[in-house]
């Protein structure tokens, strides 16, 4: 009965971990024509400061170059508290965000996209 208990709370186990949300990919790429600061995956804890990062690193290097920064967001969501940070920066900061036809763009993640110019 013990090695069936075991065996039960392990499994458990392993559902709850492969079912925790990934970190999203936050970064920047520099294309031709503009630089393209973009969230991948689902918005987990301190996310916030790591966009802030990325988007003070995009801002910056905009004004050297005077390419536009734009934000690309695919996501199922995530943490509501860290979107809503986000979404203060990517207002203030007035940038363009865009969702391809190929992504998504869900729950928190919306609160992003809704912040854009």
């Amino acid at each position: 009965m013990k090695r069936l208990y075991r065996i039960k709370h392990a499994c458990v186990l392993f559902l709850l971990l492969a079912m925790a949300p990934a970190h999203a990919e936050v970064g920047l790429v520099d294309t031709p024509e503009s630089h393209i600061i973009f969230i991948h995956k689902a918005i987990v804890k301190d996310e916030a400061a790591e966009f802030a990062a990325v988007l003070q690193q995009g801002i910056q290097r905009a004004n050297k170059d005077k390419k536009p920064v734009f934000i690309d967001l695919n996501s199922q969501g995530g943490s509501i508290y860290e979107a809503s940070e986000i979404a203060g920066m990517v207002h203030d900061a007035q940038l363009p965000v865009s969702v391809l036809k190929s992504s998504e763009c869900a729950s928190a993640c919306f609160i992003i996209f809704l912040a854009a110019r």
